[in-house]
């Protein structure tokens, strides 16, 4: 008794201690990454999404997860308006949900593969029969080499540091949740099984509204109660009976119901048409898998990329595909062969091939090849890891000596570990903005279009303007005749007040493609800028009737018509921007202003205020909303608002030295004397300093 005890304590001892060696690593790894810049999708996810901006708006939340996302990844999408709820953005709250995630996910992973581990061995403690074998201390280490390989190597990077990459971690989380809660409960009776069992259901419902990959949730355990818990052909065929239906019903709601069906894609191809046909994808698909194997077991800072470029496969029997279906045969062979005797190496390829077939299989996709795909895979492959490392220190102990075989096989595994530590390490270095990133997947794919011109488009968003110019050069020789390549060269034009190169490159844009409605549009801005108002107003024209719904394009017209004196046709076409885009907050704003003009008080008020509904962190709104009650002498409500707007910019000179007005109108002196102290300072210009030195003389004078 005294020693069941002791053995207890030692497990939960061990257990702390690897939880705090799995915490302790990650924050090692992606401490330093927790400042890193929003990337690639983060932009139109979080950064460009007005969607999130309000988390009060439940409904307009709603609209926005069916808009971007669809139901399948709602999860994801709340808890990114809940990031922008307190953190605005401030990329360190967002990174810090995405490593708590892939913790926790390691956590798990270190849970369950303790059980297989034991169950591979039937050592479970749960088992209904027999006596369990005595377990050598040392066995709890290889479920703890699992999740520090699962924790470090490198490839998770795309799903920890990329912070869209939360579907996926998300996803995760939620899946190895499920399996790990249907595990515990397989091995349970009466009202615990039931516990557990619910808990996985509720686990399971989580993982499906943070990615697709959730509905492989049921094969997935369907393959481990198979495997682990079925004792007899018997007892197979009876759970056989049972899951087929099961599967039928998956298989049916995933063609015909799932994001609208399958069914459909395969028939239509990928989104937008851009995908090969069925059978090519599955042949790229083969090849694709092969690479992932390359980059799960060596993967070399050189190889990993955030954008690979994948030949597409015309034919079985071209190299190198016919040898990549060969692989995959054989390892699905076996699977098979290994599924009483090898179970854990039977189990591993079943996952892997599982977690990837949503993906990697028959379902034509916008990208054959992407890295995060590989977060749960990771899992299979330490399994696998661990699992030849304990067999290999066996042997090698059996052969000579133990303690050299334990030692040699150890150290060889401490090596792989600090290799894929440095990896990530490295990569999370390229990670860090999108300048970085592109510029190394544009030298790993240079014969891929889209990292070019997002190394163009992250130079511009970095003031880079002479190197966007150089890199649109470079890819105007390779193609010719690319429209958004000569508008990508008028924005860096422009930018660099290269008026007449700008106006030439658009035209020269709009001349290839004369529905290049981007080209217009800047085109548009351009002329804005420069006070030509007619002409903009006729770009901005354009742009409406190459694509009648943009949204910004009103915008900007009305802005024009604005400058021209038009108010009433710049409110027009202002509402007509928040008819097609009803949760942008800088159109409610823009059309506040016109009203304001136009002494409609009572109208920029509302609108103003539908603005900051919509962003409740709109500095100019605040600032315009507080000095329009206090033209009105509504001093109360001014302060409210300006000291809104205060918290937001504390920097701001005119908001302090407006605040000290109304202050000064409610007689409240102390109030007033102490924020045009602090506008002082601030001010940005001779004559507002003047006017604040002058009022708080005046105001000196009295005491």
């Amino acid at each position: 008794m005294r020693q069941g005890v002791l053995r207890v304590r030692k497990k939960i001892k061990f257990d702390h201690v690897a939880f705090a060696i799995i915490v302790l690593t990650a924050f090692a790894l992606y401490g330093s990454a927790l400042s890193h810049a929003f990337i690639f999708d983060d932009l139109r996810s979080i950064v460009e999404n007005p969607y999130i901006r309000n988390l009060r708006n439940v409904s307009l939340l709603l609209q926005g997860i069916q808009s971007y996302t669809g139901p399948y990844r709602a999860l994801p999408t709340i808890t990114f308006a809940v990031n922008y709820h307190f953190h605005q953005l401030n990329v360190l709250g967002y990174h810090l949900v995405n490593l708590i995630l892939h913790i926790l996910s390691g956590i798990l992973v270190y849970l369950i593969s303790r059980h297989l581990f034991r169950l591979a061995s039937k050592t479970e403690e749960a088992f209904p029969e027999g006596k369990p074998e005595v377990r050598n201390r040392i066995d709890d280490v290889f479920p703890l080499l699992t999740a520090l390989i699962f924790i470090i190597h490198p490839i998770q990077v795309n799903t920890v540091t990329y912070i869209v990459g939360r579907n996926e971690g998300m996803a995760g989380f939620f899946f190895l949740l499920t399996f790990f809660l249907f595990i515990k409960g397989s091995f349970q009776q009466g009202r615990k099984k039931m516990i557990y069992w619910c808990g996985a259901g509720l686990s399971f419902l989580g993982s499906v509204l943070s990615k697709e990959i959730g509905f492989m949730l049921p094969i997935v355990l369907i393959l481990f109660d198979l495997i682990f818990v079925c004792r007899t052909r018997e007892e197979t065929m009876r759970r056989l009976k049972i899951y087929l239906p099961l599967f039928l019903f998956l298989t049916l709601y995933g063609l015909f119901f799932l994001r609208g069906g399958v069914w459909g894609v395969l028939i239509q191809g990928s989104p937008g048409g851009q995908g090969s046909p069925l059978w090519e994808h599955l042949l790229t698909e083969a090849n694709v898998i092969i690479q992932y194997f390359k980059l799960i077991c060596l993967p070399l800072p050189g190889w990993l990329n955030i954008d690979h470029d994948m030949n597409i496969s015309k034919t079985l029997m071209e190299y190198p595909t016919w040898i990549s279906v060969l692989v995959h045969l054989a390892l699905l062979v076996l699977a098979a062969i290994f599924f009483r005797k090898r179970k854990l190496i039977s189990f591993s390829i079943g996952w892997f091939y599982l977690i990837l077939a949503p993906t990697s299989s028959i379902i034509p996709t916008w990208d054959v090849m992407v890295e995060y795909r590989l977060y749960l895979s990771l899992f299979s492959f330490g399994l696998l890891l661990a699992l030849s490392i304990k067999s290999l220190s066996q042997f090698l102990s059996r052969k000579g000596s133990k303690r050299f075989g334990r030692n040699l096989v150890w150290g060889v595994a401490i090596l792989m570990l600090c290799f894929y530590s440095w990896v990530t390490l490295e990569r999370n270095k390229v990670l860090k903005d999108d300048l970085t990133l592109w510029t190394d997947a544009s030298k790993k794919s240079p014969d891929k279009y889209r990292p070019k011109i997002n190394l163009v488009n992250a130079y511009i968003r970095h003031g880079l303007y002479n190197q966007a110019i150089e890199e649109c050069l470079a890819l105007l020789k390779k193609y010719p005749d690319d429209h958004e390549v000569y508008n990508a060269l008028g924005v860096s034009h422009r930018r660099q007040r290269e008026y007449d190169q700008a106006i030439d490159c658009f035209q020269k844009s709009i001349r290839i493609n004369g529905k290049s409605v981007f080209a217009y549009y800047n085109l548009g801005v351009l002329l804005l800028e420069q006070k030509k108002l007619d002409q903009a107003v006729e770009n901005f024209d354009m742009a409406l009737q190459v694509l009648p719904s943009y949204a910004k394009a009103y915008n900007n017209l009305a802005n024009a018509l604005a400058m021209k004196g038009l108010l009433d046709e710049a409110i027009q076409k202002e509402k007509e921007a928040i008819r097609i885009d009803p949760i942008t907050a800088e159109f409610r704003y823009n059309l506040a202003r016109f009203y304001e003009d136009k002494n409609m008080v009572a109208e920029a008020i509302q609108a103003y205020k539908e603005a900051l509904r919509l962003d409740s962190g709109l500095f100019p709104a605040l600032l315009s909303l507080g000095m329009l009650y206090s033209r009105i002498e509504d001093s109360s409500e001014a302060i409210r608002e300006l000291e809104k707007a205060r918290r937001i910019d504390p920097h701001s000179g005119k908001v302090h030295f407006m605040l000290g007005v109304n202050y000064l109108r409610i007689r409240e002196i102390d109030k007033a004397i102490e924020s045009l102290d602090r506008a002082l300072p601030l001010s940005t210009n001779e004559k507002d300093r003047k006017a604040v030195e002058s009022l708080l003389n005046r105001l000196r004078s009295r005491l």
